[in-house]
């Protein structure tokens, strides 16, 4: 089982209270020549890390936010293709639909965007 720094860091900041018996708050073992980070270094440490969790939150409402447009649009897509067929379902009960089927015939033979084969115009 391998440790990861800040486990083997505490492991012997632990041993080093024990075996000299000492209460000290200072940390030991950060070598001979090496030196503490100053207050500063320590907070802009902390600025990034903060920085780097709004990041990450950003990202994830951007997300939910594309998700909830995506439903949005299936729900839309799903209402009209239901409207579409309750409007056929009631010409076809007033004996309309060949005029319904002769209009998506005319329309199928042009260039007309798909959205707008579901419109009737009753004259």
């Amino acid at each position: 089982m391998r440790l990861t720094a800040g486990e083997e860091d505490i492991v012997l900041q632990s041993a080093y209270k024990e075996t000299t018996g000492t209460k000290t708050t200072k940390l030991h073992g950060w070598g001979y020549l090496s030196t503490y980070p100053t207050k500063n270094q320590l907070l802009q440490e902390r600025l990034e890390l903060q920085a780097r969790e709004v990041e990450i939150l950003k990202e994830k409402l951007a997300k939910e936010a594309a998700e909830r447009e995506a439903e949005k649009e299936d729900l839309k897509k799903s209402i009209r293709e239901e409207m579409r067929q309750e409007v056929h379902a009631l010409l076809a009960q007033h004996g309309l639909s060949t005029l319904v089927q002769k209009d998506n015939e005319d329309l199928t033979g042009l260039d007309v965007p798909q959205s707008q084969h579901s419109r009737l115009v009753i004259p």
